[in-house]
């Protein structure tokens, strides 16, 4: 069978051991290093079927899976634990299948065939392919707060216009999350897009982008490459990063032309002072500015959207397991100056690195659990009588109490009540009514012997 592959990845014995595991008579095999020549060929149509590390030399492999469904092309993960970051939940979502190396080269083989064939051996609910009233509700669309609300009300009436969006917000708040979403949940949601991630491609590709070609191979031969100007829809991602040269060549090439694709653009949350400034050029702005998104940072979310985003994010890798509400509220108290990205992050190595089914407070890295504070209020109980609050922060105080003195006492309730100035019975009542396990807190040679 005829087969073309593209593995992206960062230069690794392994990369080459998967592409001898996969060559066959008839399949042609290319490699690439980088996220942008992969693009590139990505948008040439050549590829059935795209094999992708988490991360490659210069950006996330997750830009080149999100090109190859654009492109109508299958894409595995590759994952490799000895050399390879772990993917994040985005990446395990949008690819067809993945591959745990060197565990399953069994299934190398097997998964590109049943990819290639649009047979992916990952089950997915029809409803995470479906747009939710107008917008999809994959990839952490969580909106609870009024100004998160407000945004995804915003993106639901571009998704059906044509008119250009421009989607401000610091790094890590969903930026191109949303842009996506606009074009999956548009009318026509399988038209073709051009996603051009700005701040990860060098100069001259960006000049090639811009004036109509993609050519950033130079050894390529052959007929014309398309255009990033024939999409139906263009996303511009980080357009604050280009330079005053090309933002000059930007709006000369959108001003030129006769025909456009959609624009939807993204840009960091300075891009006003920018403009002010005379950094970013005013018509320009303008020209992409015809419906405008601003997207909140997480400090800025509510308390129940933190709550919402972080077991959304563990969900995503193991429906199986849960987060304790002491946990999630310590979640919702901080501010995540990383937003999305951080969160994600954060829940993704508290998941690898504990296997409880209940992910606590005593499950955190050392430096963070010993900052632990106790979460009195959180935003929602202003809207409850003063009798009730009073009950929820003692039980939240009491919570916290156990809490931290359980990993003191070796998760012995003996010590615990000598030091509590509690009978053995009044602790041990405590730790079930919170949910705390003495089992938790015992040092590692004692749990291994019992």
């Amino acid at each position: 069978m005829h087969r073309r592959l593209l593995v992206a990845a960062p230069p690794a014995p392994i990369v080459y051991e998967v592409t001898g595991r996969l060559a066959r008579p008839g399949t042609q095999i290319k490699i690439a290093q980088r996220v942008a020549p992969a693009l590139v060929w990505i948008a040439e149509g050549r590829f059935d079927v795209v094999l992708v590390a988490p991360q490659l030399d210069d950006q996330s492999g997750l830009s080149i899976v999100r090109a190859a469904a654009a492109a109508k092309a299958a894409s595995v993960a590759l994952l490799w634990d000895n050399g390879w970051p772990p993917p994040s939940a985005f990446l395990l979502e949008e690819a067809t299948d993945s591959v745990h190396l060197p565990d399953e080269w069994w299934r190398l083989d097997l998964a590109v065939r049943l990819a290639s064939d649009n047979r992916p051996l990952v089950h997915r609910p029809p409803e995470a392919d479906k747009p939710a009233s107008g917008i999809q509700s994959v990839n952490a669309l969580v909106a609870c707060c009024p100004a998160m609300k407000s945004a995804m009300e915003q993106a639901s009436t571009a998704a059906n216009s044509r008119a250009s969006v421009l989607i401000t917000g610091a790094p890590g708040t969903g930026r191109t999350t949303i842009a996506t979403a606009i074009t999956v949940a548009a009318p026509q949601p399988h038209e073709q897009m051009t996603h051009v991630p700005i701040a990860d491609l060098p100069e001259e590709l960006i000049d090639d982008l811009i004036a109509g070609r993609l050519a950033p191979a130079r050894n390529h031969e052959g007929p014309a490459l398309p255009t990033c100007w024939h999409a139906q829809t263009l996303i511009l991602d980080d357009v604050q990063s280009l330079s005053r040269t090309r933002q000059a060549q930007l709006l000369a090439a959108l001003e030129q032309r006769q025909t456009l694709p959609r624009l939807i653009a993204t840009a960091s949350d300075d891009l006003e002072d920018r403009v002010a400034d005379g950094r970013f050029l005013k018509p320009l702005a303008t020209r992409l500015d015809q419906a405008r998104i601003t997207l909140p940072t997480l400090a800025d979310r509510s308390s129940h959207d933190l709550i919402e985003l972080a077991t959304h994010f563990l969900h995503r890798r193991d429906s199986s397991r849960s987060l304790d509400p002491d946990l999630l509220q310590w979640i919702a108290s901080r501010s995540w100056p990383g937003n999305l990205v951080e969160l994600d992050q954060f829940i993704r190595q508290l998941a690898t690195d504990n296997d409880a089914p209940s992910l606590r407070l005593c499950h955190l890295p050392g430096s963070q659990r010993e900052c632990v504070g106790t979460v009195l209020l959180a935003e929602s109980d202003y809207e409850r009588p003063w009798a009730e609050v009073a009950v929820l922060a003692t039980e939240r105080i009491e919570s916290a109490y156990f809490r931290q003195l359980m990993p003191l006492c070796n998760g012995r309730v003996d010590r615990c009540a000598q030091r509590s100035g509690m009978s053995r019975r009044s602790v041990g009542e405590k730790l079930s009514r919170h949910g705390i396990d003495k089992a938790d807190y015992r040092p590692t040679r004692a749990r291994g012997g019992s």
